[in-house]
């Protein structure tokens, strides 16, 4: 496979042409590097925002964020049931179900003794 002549795919030069010295980088200077942290610092907080209206919106399509907004629907909505879950914390919750683990527990292991 001979290559042909015409076929190079490095550009020929001319005479004309004159190959300029390419500049050696000599760092930035302290306007560059403020305007680079400033942009930095703004495109985290937009980051930080961002993350903050999207864990926002995916807090209230749950059951906790449709009961503190008071969508929810029969007792949930007005009654006692639903004032009580909005006031309720994060612990509170915890509380509860454990409260209520211990007792599942204890009914079954009732059944399991009778055996």
């Amino acid at each position: 496979m001979n290559q042909n002549a015409t076929n190079n795919t490095a550009p020929a030069q001319t005479d004309n042409q004159t190959i300029q010295p390419v500049e050696q980088f000599k760092g930035y200077t302290l306007e560059e590097l403020r305007y680079n942290r400033a942009m930095m610092a703004l495109k985290a907080e937009f980051c930080k925002e961002k993350m903050l209206a999207d864990l926002q919106a995916a807090k209230s399509q749950t059951i906790l964020g449709k009961l503190q907004r008071g969508e929810g629907t029969g007792l949930f909505k007005s009654g006692v049931l639903g004032k009580m879950a909005r006031s309720l914390n994060y612990v509170d919750y915890i509380l509860v179900g454990l409260t209520a683990f211990k007792t599942i527990r204890s009914i079954t292991s009732l059944f399991r003794r009778n055996k």
